[in-house]
């Protein structure tokens, strides 16, 4: 309502048999100053809101570039995870042979070329990651239209997880602009979600 950015919120409460709730939710960075009376808004509720505005959308994407782009996608976060596992797998090596060669148990010499060994093969992995990694200029190689953002978020959102939803969100959205928006006689409120931005190129 003000113009300013919402700003996360999380409050826990506390049911029957001490069970845990955290309520995730927005609210406007003005409020707190008194410069705006935009009402709070849930975190489920705005997300319910977004996936009626995209099923609202009138757009015919190209379905199947926007297919091949986020497969692609996917399956190299898939691949930097493995490797990124892998990394760890040789930190753990690297420090066991530290522990062995303190204790007496390995040479230096030996310890020094193990290290070497683990660090041409980090060396590696992390160059794979980088290659694997989308830059700036890939991605806009391979941008998506506003077409195909639409076509990816009403196929996919729904299978997600919450670390996949954010990563969408920053890779594709610019800008969202909402407002839960009073409704006489509810508490609550109503949620409309009034433009987006996309980041196409």
């Amino acid at each position: 309502m003000c113009g300013k950015k919402l700003s996360t919120h999380n409050t826990v409460q506390y049911a029957p048999k001490r069970t845990k709730i955290t309520t995730h939710s927005f609210e406007c960075a003005g409020k707190d100053s008194g410069v705006c009376t935009a009402k709070a808004m849930t975190a489920k509720k705005f997300e319910r809101a977004l996936i009626e505005y995209f099923a609202a959308l009138d757009i015919t994407p190209n379905s199947e570039q926007a297919k091949r782009a986020e497969e692609a996608k996917k399956m190299a976060l898939e691949q930097i995870e493995v490797l990124r596992e892998r990394i760890t797998t040789l930190d753990t090596k690297e420090k066991e042979m530290l522990d062995s060669y303190i204790v007496d148990n390995a040479s230096l010499a030996d310890y020094r070329n193990v290290k070497v060994q683990l660090d041409v093969e980090r060396a590696k992995m992390l160059a794979e990651i980088e290659r694997l990694t989308p830059s700036e200029e890939r991605r806009r190689e391979g941008a998506a239209s506003k077409g195909d953002i639409v076509f990816i978020f009403r196929k996919e959102w729904g299978g997600y997880s919450d670390k996949e939803k954010r990563q969408f969100l920053i890779e594709y959205i610019r800008k969202i602009v909402v407002v839960n928006q009073p409704v006489p006689g509810n508490r609550v409120g109503k949620y409309k979600i009034f433009e987006i931005e996309y980041n196409t190129y």
